[in-house]
């Protein structure tokens, strides 16, 4: 979660920086958009791996004792794979709509990256409940204890279904300002707005989703 926060806010801030050209930086448009992504994805890395350095101390790195090891890369694979391809599936929708909006406006892909940013904030409670619950509902499986896993999926569906309908209302009534965070012009608040309201409308769904996804997963 600390991880989700931390790039999604780093990439929020700096979207608008890059693409327009704030602060003396110079406008870089859609270019600016990869650039900041790939930035917050850098420190979000970096974060993540102090936190295991420095919290999780029952964890110790020790990479000149790695070994590989081909029947563990093989399990690593098979549940890996799956989620690979999921990714990679969000990247080649994100790559089609990006080619459908394009023809219709010149801000058309400025509005999407904005409202995609602004969706990804939104169910990252799902998205950190979704991994815990990995670990929840794999171990507990093998336990054989199917009324927690049942508690599980009851607590975190409910609990990201109200947080959904939160930001729901968020998106429906503070429209102009979230899209005013990305210095939204005219032309992109007039498509923006309505497309923002959708995208809020789904956000519950979103989580939802997401739950389940990770329970599958497990």
């Amino acid at each position: 979660m600390i991880m989700l926060v931390i790039g999604a806010i780093i990439n929020i801030i700096l979207d608008p920086v890059m693409i327009f050209g704030w602060f003396g930086m110079p406008a870089l448009g859609i270019a600016g958009a990869a650039y900041a992504t790939v930035i917050a994805q850098m420190i979000a890395s970096l974060a993540g791996l102090s936190l295991n350095i420095f919290k999780n101390k029952e964890l110790h790195f020790q990479f000149s004792k790695t070994r590989p090891n081909g029947e563990i890369i093989g399990q690593i694979l098979n549940i890996g794979i799956p989620v690979a391809i999921t990714n990679c599936m969000i990247s080649v929708l994100a790559f089609g709509i990006n080619n459908i909006v394009l023809p219709l406006s010149v801000v058309a892909p400025a509005v999407y990256i904005a409202c995609i940013r602004l969706q990804s904030f939104a169910i990252m409670p799902a998205n950190g409940m979704s991994d815990a619950n990995v670990s929840i509902i794999a171990y507990n499986l093998g336990a054989g204890k199917h009324k927690r896993i049942l508690d599980t999926l009851r607590f975190s569906i409910i609990a990201n279904l109200i947080i959904g309908i939160i930001v729901t209302l968020l998106f429906l009534v503070f429209t102009k300002p979230l899209l005013l965070l990305f210095n939204a012009s005219d032309e992109m608040l007039l498509i923006g707005i309505p497309a923002l309201r959708i995208i809020g409308i789904s956000i519950p769904l979103l989580g939802i989703s997401n739950i389940l996804r990770g329970c599958l997963q497990a």
